[in-house]
């Protein structure tokens, strides 16, 4: 293993044993839940405010109802460095550039308010699934979903965020230890491909941003060439366009060889180790267009809309009618498209409306089956300030845990022995005042309808 030459040689050996071992478990709280109790003993992440190391690395927090109640989201400790220097403000409009699995977009969706937005993009099409099912968890639907290669969603949104976050693909020297990458990561051909690659994408990210704007860039790997080398090429490509974000809180993990960076290790902070920098652009750039997108398909896929409109239109009327037997929405618009009832706060819709040559995916709360229409999973889910559904279910924890495992909860259960329906049609099962999922009364149970991906092993 060829070792960072930025540690101290006394460190090597310790640095080598951590390495190959698993580091602590840790967990981020929900912002809109940190009074919760954790259903586990933790200890404070010293980075970020609402990381929690488990004090029992033994333990399994996808265990517990509180993690079907996305009280909190598993993630290792070092993918919360770049949180940290996010400085995220409510009405922030955030790319997330490389966003899936999710981690640090749905970080950043719980603290966006009504008129911030998220674009969390995912180039890799297989990829896309379980980023939107993370973000669905935050309750919050400031975001949508895309899926561009970098440099093609830069040359649509040129000038659009103020904020664009790089969690670059790397040579994932941290992951040796949890099998997810052998150990050619530390080979000197596997870090000049990767820091090659991590250039054309800060060439596309920088684009994106409007002067003033955050980039904050991160990885998961220890060679220099992939972490502060990339931000020195910057400096260099941009002389005095850059100023460092240097918060007081993160001076324990400054790097010693460049402003803006900082550094965790696994011998000395018990996670697996990462990079993050965060540069604040000062002046405008004056790039020139990297490539016209093409933006005629979509102008002729407009045109060729409009005879459906009207049928479209009569539609909306019936899903409206649905929607009305399934609760209330406040501070929300709704859209009726291919199939699919998107949800879209104020900041989503001027980005929809905005961008009109980006594909992007708000988030779905209906859903075409046949000829009536399904909740969705993010629909219940929704903050209680966006969402009040007609008809709810408390569960006890017993009844809970069935339901998070995927099984129908008889009548019985919840009424004693009278067999009396519970509820009528559709209900959100909540467990502690917390949603849970959908639920339909048929004749003698309620009928679960968490999707696959929602549910949990739990005994």
């Amino acid at each position: 293993m060829n070792l960072p030459p930025l540690l101290p040689t006394n460190e090597h050996e310790a640095f080598h044993q951590a390495s190959l071992s698993y580091s602590d478990r840790c967990v981020r709280k929900h912002v809109r839940r940190l009074d919760s109790e954790l259903p586990f003993s933790v200890t404070e992440v010293p980075w970020y405010a609402w990381g929690r190391f488990l004090v029992d690395s033994k333990i399994r927090p996808a265990s517990f109802l509180e993690y079907a109640t996305a009280d909190y989201y598993i993630q290792d400790a070092a993918s919360l460095l770049p949180l940290a220097l996010v400085g995220l403000q409510e009405d922030d409009l955030v790319c997330d550039l490389c966003a899936s699995p999710g981690g640090k977009a749905s970080a950043i969706a719980e603290r966006l308010g009504t008129n911030g937005f998220l674009l969390a993009n995912e180039s890799i099409r297989s990829r896309v699934d379980v980023l939107k099912y993370s973000l669905v968890k935050t309750g919050n639907p400031c975001f949508a979903v895309s899926s561009y290669d970098p440099g093609d969603l830069a040359s649509r949104m040129p000038n659009a965020f103020d904020v664009v976050l790089v969690d670059a693909p790397c040579s994932g020297q941290t992951l040796v230890a949890r099998k997810k990458r052998e150990d050619n990561a530390f080979s000197a051909n596997q870090i000049e491909h990767c820091a090659l690659r991590q250039k054309r994408i800060l060439e596309s990210a920088i684009r994106m941003l409007k002067v003033g704007g955050r980039l904050v860039y991160s990885t998961c790997t220890f060679a220099t060439e992939e972490n502060e080398a990339q931000i020195q090429w910057l400096h260099e490509q941009f002389p005095n366009a850059w100023e460092p974000i240097e918060p007081i809180g993160l001076a324990p993990w400054r790097s010693p060889v460049q402003s803006g960076c900082y550094r965790l290790w696994p011998h000395r902070d018990h996670c697996s180790g990462g990079f993050a920098a965060g540069l604040r652009l000062v002046k405008d750039l004056d790039l020139e267009p990297i490539g016209s997108a093409d933006r005629t398909e979509k102008k002729w896929d407009a045109k060729a809309n409009k005879g459906a409109d009207r049928s479209e239109l009569l539609k909306q009327k019936s899903v409206r009618e649905s929607l009305l037997d399934l609760g209330v929405f406040n501070h929300v618009a709704t859209e009726w498209k291919n199939g699919y009832l998107q949800c879209m706060t104020p900041g989503v819709r001027n980005a929809v409306n905005d961008y009109r040559q980006v594909a992007m995916e708000p988030m779905a709360i209906l859903i075409e089956s046949g000829n009536h229409f399904v909740p969705t999973q993010g629909l219940a889910l929704l903050g209680e300030e966006i969402f009040a559904p007609n008809r709810t279910i408390e569960l006890d924890s017993n009844q809970a845990a069935q339901f998070a495992n995927g099984a129908p909860i008889p009548f019985s259960q919840i009424e004693g022995s009278s067999g009396k329906k519970a509820a009528s049609a559709w209900a959100v099962a909540n467990w502690n005042g917390r949603p849970l999922g959908w639920c339909k009364a048929l004749s003698n149970r309620l009928n679960n309808h968490l999707p696959p991906w929602a549910r949990l092993n739990l005994s």
